[in-house]
């Protein structure tokens, strides 16, 4: 164990270091997480339109007619439908403020660059008055949306390059001293505005001429779907549960670092893949989703370990275990589980090592095969708080079904956990009493 540990810390942890120190990676992650807030209150809207019960769409009918559902998805749409518009200026955004730039104008100019490449449509409406047509384009909501995720993120990060590269070459406009901040601002951000908005239009136009026809089209089917497919597959989400709970037996945030940065806009345009398909009630098309993480795989927080907290708080006997359990079974019970990770801890220990890594594979394959064999439903796409006790998240995204596969998987973590917290136990208590007789 010893050996294998120098192993990891020589080799894995600078690398995982390296990767959770990257600048880019993180704006991704920061803007990313600007979009959350209006995921989740979009979600509200989109279960009371599709709340899981038995006989409640009728009864909704009954009482406010045909088509209710379509009221309550106005506040959806404007949120799921346009997340590719949020993030873009999210990640413009908190990237601009990490180069100590102006953030709001790399925000609006990351917009201003996706708008650029993103292909409109032309549109023909005929009036009810005689002889009068109205001609004009529209965006298609299909590059707003899940679709073009990965062309906002690639346009986000270019915009600032070229923000960056044009300031620090002095290439800006400066104004007498005495000129109002704002003012003086804008007129910083006409130069490195321009020579974005020139390069989103040269790129635009050079796709134009090939078989492509578009930057949208090109991410897609040359980036995003091959990045999608491999993501949505066991053998990468295995690798990616390791890699996160290593990480966090080394102190390092392997949630924040794997699923939060590396994972995070795969496992979001597959989420959003789903939310399509419920909301116009097709079948479903992928299994691993951002709440198939925190539903299945992470109750409790990184570790299954509100199962581990059950166990510690009515299953062991050592005086300090025992009351850590107690103390974090509330943070637990809410999928927060830092005082077990840093208060037993798991941190460095080698007897929690091993079900530490296998208990989250174990319950990732468990509910994998579930939903591959049509067990259990697969995640809606609803995008609730991740701070949502268990039962209750597994229902709003699955249903009651999906409720009992999660407690299939508690029950396995605590199978899991129990052997080896009992060794951890033995020891501690066996602590306790040398204190105690030598107290004595």
């Amino acid at each position: 164990m010893q050996k294998f540990q120098e192993f990891l810390e020589k080799y894995f942890v600078p690398i995982a270091m390296k990767i959770g120190s990257n600048v880019y990676l993180n704006g991704i992650r920061d803007g990313c997480m600007i979009t959350a807030p209006l995921m989740i209150i979009g979600s509200i809207f989109l279960l009371v339109a599709f709340l899981p019960l038995p006989g409640y769409a009728e009864f909704m009918q009954g009482i406010f007619g045909l088509g209710w559902q379509r009221s309550l998805l106005y506040p959806v749409n404007a949120s799921f439908d346009v997340i590719a518009v949020l993030t873009t200026i999210g990640i413009g955004y908190r990237l601009g403020e990490k180069f100590k730039l102006d953030g709001i104008m790399v925000g609006v100019l990351s917009f201003v660059g996706f708008l650029i490449v993103t292909p409109f449509e032309a549109m023909i409406k005929i009036v009810d008055m005689p002889n009068e047509i109205l001609i004009g384009d529209i965006i298609p909501k299909v590059w707003l949306g899940a679709k073009g995720l990965f062309v906002a993120i690639i346009v986000a990060i270019i915009t600032t390059l070229i923000f960056r590269y044009v300031v620090r070459k002095n290439w800006v406009i400066k104004l007498p001293e005495g000129v109002p901040p704002a003012v003086m601002k804008s007129f910083l951000a006409i130069v490195p505005g321009f020579f974005a908005v020139v390069f989103f239009w040269a790129l635009r136009v050079l796709f134009s001429m090939t078989n492509f026809h578009t930057v949208h089209e090109f991410v897609y089917k040359i980036v995003q779907t091959p990045l999608e497919h491999l993501g949505n597959t066991l053998p990468a989400i295995i690798i990616a549960y390791i890699a996160c709970q290593m990480l966090w037996w080394f102190g390092i945030h392997g949630q924040m670092l794997v699923f939060n940065t590396v994972m995070g806009p795969i496992l979001t345009a597959l989420t959003l893949q789903n939310y399509d398909a419920f909301v116009v009630g097709q079948t479903l098309p992928n299994i691993f989703t951002l709440k198939f993480v925190d539903t299945f795989v992470m109750f409790g927080g990184s570790g299954c370990t509100l199962a581990l907290v059950v166990v510690m708080a009515f299953m062991c006997k050592s005086a300090q275990i025992k009351d850590l359990g107690r103390m974090a079974l509330p943070a637990g019970i809410f999928n927060i589980n830092e005082p077990i990770i840093f208060g037993l801890p798991i941190v460095y220990n080698p007897i929690m090592f091993i079900p530490w890594i296998l208990v989250p594979v174990v319950c990732a394959i468990v509910t994998y095969t579930a939903m591959s064999l049509g067990l259990c439903p697969l995640t809606n796409g609803v995008n609730i708080p991740w701070t949502m006790p268990m039962m209750f998240n597994a229902f709003f995204i699955t249903g009651l079904t999906g409720v009992f596969w999660q407690l299939v998987n508690f029950v396995l973590a605590f199978l899991m956990y129990l052997p080896f917290i009992k060794m951890l136990d033995k020891q501690y208590r066996a602590q306790e009493q040398a204190v105690e007789t030598e107290g004595v």
